[in-house]
């Protein structure tokens, strides 16, 4: 798998927005003690699609399936030293939409989550504080007795009947992570605030900007599709926050939604640790988790053939929040007048349904550059050999095929052949080195 995975880190494309020197500066006033981490990918058992509202207790019964799955693998992790555990979105019973559960059949799934900011509870100290919260007793309790923090993915059900907007189930209901301190205290709540296609959600009303405390760091959380947007991603790391949980569903894209690919550049672009943990469902293109650096990855898990999930285990530095006088980089456009030579030579291509425009790599050494409305892109490149096609391509614009985001992508991309309309389709070997 590490082979395919090394095909694909040289075929597709380099993400020309890793701005290394301005973190190599930042490192260089960081504290560096080093801590565990640990992330679990985890190969779901999903519940069996039903036509009707299942009890509580199916459902917990359904849930404890996975619930004793990652109660090994995070005694596991303890074991090897980890202080911290990130766990998947979804991971408790897996993608709603993939088992029929729409947003009614889901709530027997679900739990009231109370406030922590307002609300001090261990649940495993105390787990008659509030009715059947049997989940976040059994993660308490697994928090403790590992002397672990654990950050999972589950459903908030809040009751809202003294809002005039309450639905008349007279809940709503969110996509949330909670986490719990190593003595299983109850110490963040996320509601997760770009949905993606999740109609058995509710969306908060506001991005939350959530962190916590451990003795290596404050850390940041938020959730899958939330790393596309500005809220709360960027607004988290524009506070200074240096370590991101990241439980996630992330179904990989050809060519620019890989999930090692995409999130080992955002914890260097933006100088951070990233502890990203998704599910492991290939067969619905589930799968690629890991613990990320500053400097690239401590250790990642990228498998597309096999249904085994893994845990991962991997030292992180300790990251404390950058100073006032630090900035984190931003991302410059320029308006650029391309030459008419420039322009005869470029073409254009569908890559994930937006057109890119591309200009040929030529020779084994060079440089080019490419523009597309406001961005430009620009590549200096040494490779071995030159019988395989590269191109060089750039996108600004807004992206409107499953979902709706902006973007502004420079990409170093292989065709499939000669022509130059396979450069948009998916190849998966490269004997070229760059």
């Amino acid at each position: 798998m590490l082979d395919d995975l090394e095909d694909l880190k040289r075929t597709f494309y380099f993400q020309t927005i890793l701005l290394h020197d301005t973190f190599n500066r930042h490192l260089g006033e960081v504290d560096q003690r080093m801590v565990k981490g640990s992330v679990y990918e985890h190969n779901v058992t999903l519940p069996p699609i039903v036509k009707n509202v299942v009890t509580r207790l199916e459902a917990l019964r359904n849930m404890m399936i996975n619930l004793e799955a990652i109660k090994a693998r995070t005694e596991e992790a303890s074991k090897q030293g980890a202080k911290l555990i990130v766990l998947p979105e979804y991971g408790f019973f897996g993608p709603a939409p993939l088992v029929g559960l729409d947003k009614t059949k889901l709530v027997p799934y679900l739990e009231f989550i109370p406030n922590p900011k307002t609300v001090s509870w261990n649940p495993c100290d105390n787990p008659g504080r509030f009715p059947d919260v049997d989940v976040q007793i059994f993660l308490s309790c697994l928090a403790k007795n590992n002397s672990i923090y654990v950050v999972a993915n589950y459903g908030d059900l809040q009751p809202c009947q003294n809002d005039p907007n309450c639905p008349s189930s007279g809940h709503l209901q969110f996509n949330t992570n909670i986490v719990y301190d190593n003595r299983g205290t109850f110490i963040a709540k996320y509601h997760k605030f770009n949905l993606f296609y999740e109609f058995h959600f509710d969306t908060p009303t506001l991005a939350e900007i959530t962190t916590f405390q451990t003795p290596f760091g404050t850390f940041g959380v938020f959730t899958c599709f939330d790393i596309l947007f500005h809220d709360p991603a960027i607004e988290l790391i524009e506070k200074g926050v240096r370590n991101i949980v990241f439980p996630t569903a992330w179904m990989d894209e050809f060519p620019f939604f890989f999930s090692v690919q995409f999130h080992s550049a955002f914890a260097i672009v933006s100088g951070i640790n990233f502890l990203a943990s998704n599910l492991h469902l290939p067969s619905y293109k589930f799968h690629g988790s890991g613990i990320y650096t500053p400097n690239g990855a401590a250790k990642y898990y990228y498998d597309v053939q096999t249904n085994e999930g893994r845990l991962l285990v991997a030292d992180i530095p300790v990251l404390e929040k950058f100073s006032k006088t630090q900035k984190t980089s931003t991302i410059k456009t320029t308006n650029k007048t391309v030459s008419v030579t420039d322009y005869q030579s470029q073409f254009s291509v569908p890559l994930f349904h937006d057109y890119f425009n591309i200009v040929q790599v030529n020779n084994r050494l060079g440089s080019t550059s490419v523009c597309h409305n406001k961005l430009c892109c620009s590549l200096s490149y040494q490779m071995t050999g030159n019988d395989e096609r590269f191109v060089f391509g750039a996108f600004d614009g807004l992206h409107t095929y499953a979902g709706r985001y902006y973007l502004q992508i420079c990409a170093l991309l292989k065709c499939r052949d000669s022509n130059h309309e396979s450069c948009g389709l998916f190849t998966n070997n490269s004997t070229t080195y760059f």
